[in-house]
């Protein structure tokens, strides 16, 4: 089984339980702990519904969010030409749980009270002058930068 340790040992490369203001975090050092965000989050989604006057139905969902970000990762070689870049890191785990919803076409098919639906575990980087996040969604990897 691996360990922090033994992933720690591996090239130099550090596995760490993450800590808010660590400097070897550079821009992502205010991110460790847990975000809550209670009853702020909305959602729409236009649907495909061929039975539907517009073809489409519309769904709002008023959600909590939790942002959990846990074990920080230092000096990860992203190889390169000329040189290597080294990559930090956190990884994170995002649950959204609906609070309400409503459904233009009053569709039975979504769940309109309190219910989880969305998990993602996932990764925030940080190369150079590059920061960006990568999650999995239902076995499609995204990534987002700036």
């Amino acid at each position: 089984m691996l360990t922090l340790e033994a992933i720690s040992a591996f090239r130099g490369r550090r596995l760490v339980q993450a800590v808010q203001g660590d400097p070897a975090l550079g821009r992502l050092s205010n991110l460790p702990g847990s975000w809550q965000g209670q009853g702020r989050g909305w959602n729409m989604i236009a649907l495909p519904d061929a039975s539907a006057s517009l073809k489409f139905r519309l769904l709002l969902n008023q959600f909590d969010e939790e942002l959990d970000f846990t074990c920080a990762f230092l000096n990860i070689p992203n190889r390169g030409i000329p040189s290597d870049q080294f990559l930090t890191g956190l990884q994170y785990t995002q649950d959204i749980t609906q609070i309400i919803a409503v459904d233009s076409e009053g569709s039975s098919i979504s769940p309109l009270g309190s219910a989880g639906i969305h998990h993602e575990p996932g990764f925030f980087g940080s190369v150079a002058e590059f920061m960006g996040r990568m999650g999995d969604l239902r076995g499609n990897v995204r990534v987002n930068g700036e």
